[in-house]
């Protein structure tokens, strides 16, 4: 259990620490609109549909490119790009299309990068890939407890301090849905990287080996091995004018695995308010 302990740790910090046309640019607003990254345009793998599928539920607009077709695109009139993808897009790194995505961010677009997306981060040189196993055991819960940095993206988040029992749903980030075993992936030491941190409540009913010696933990006194506090973090970068963000909620409760999750309530607002200060909306 020791071992295990310490990988669903650190998946706790990583998770914590989003009308289709592809490549048919009609619309005289681009600069609304989200440009979805894939590996193959003509066949989403299932990371980037869930990707898809939550820009869908939430009603945003969005282009879909690949490596093939980036570069007749005029990237810089997207507001955010975002990525999460299956597996290790190696066609992206292109010295052309690097160049494009740079200069896109340095023009004012935010770019969003989630489980094997990041490698697009390492290659652009703006921090390093991690990887690593998760396994868990039980059916983990997180929701917000209260943000620690003031910042626009907790704006119309439910506080819930301190999170005493009875547990609310309205406060939940994710949840697993369906127990599996996944590789992580995720971006580390983020060149210049400034972390957006507020705390969240790990629940992990039937396995009580949290870590409870968190500085929340120590001053509210209610933390058990089944119910305990954890910093939590969004980072992101300034380049230029624009900026990259990593350790986003995940757009199904996970940034950084394949382990089946859903967003909860607080989750989708702290997403969608990660977009929407991203893309300057």
């Amino acid at each position: 259990m020791k071992k295990v302990y310490s990988i669903v740790t650190l998946i706790f910090l990583i998770i914590f620490n989003i009308g289709c046309k592809k490549d048919n640019i009609t619309s005289p607003n681009e600069n609304q609109k989200i440009l979805v990254l894939s590996r193959n345009k003509s066949s989403l793998d299932a990371e980037e549909t869930k990707l898809v599928n939550f820009l869908q539920k939430n009603g945003y607009q969005y282009d879909i490119t690949d490596a093939s077709s980036i570069l007749d695109l005029n990237v810089s009139n997207y507001k955010v790009i975002y990525f999460r993808t299956d597996a290790e897009p190696t066609q992206f790194n292109n010295s052309s299309i690097l160049n494009k995505i740079r200069t896109a961010v340095e023009n004012g677009s935010s770019l969003i990068l989630e489980f094997y997306g990041s490698y697009l981060g390492q290659y652009l040189g703006w921090g390093n890939v991690m990887t690593g196993g998760w396994g868990p055991v039980v059916d983990d819960v997180w929701s917000f407890v209260k943000p620690i940095t003031n910042h626009q993206i907790f704006n119309n988040l439910p506080i819930w301090d301190p999170p005493s029992l009875p547990d609310r749903n309205e406060q939940i980030l994710g949840k697993i849905i369906n127990k599996s075993s996944s590789i992580t992936v995720w971006l580390d030491n983020v060149v210049d990287g400034v972390r957006l941190e507020y705390w969240h409540l790990a629940i992990t009913y039937g396995w009580p080996y949290q870590n409870t010696n968190s500085s929340y933990c120590n001053n509210w006194g209610g933390c058990t091995g089944e119910r305990s506090v954890h910093k939590s973090w969004v980072t992101y970068a300034q380049h230029g004018l624009g900026k990259l963000i990593v350790d986003t909620p995940g757009v199904e409760g996970t940034p950084s695995s394949r382990v089946k999750c859903e967003l909860g309530n607080a989750g989708k607002i702290l997403l969608n308010n990660i977009i929407k200060w991203a893309g300057g909306w």
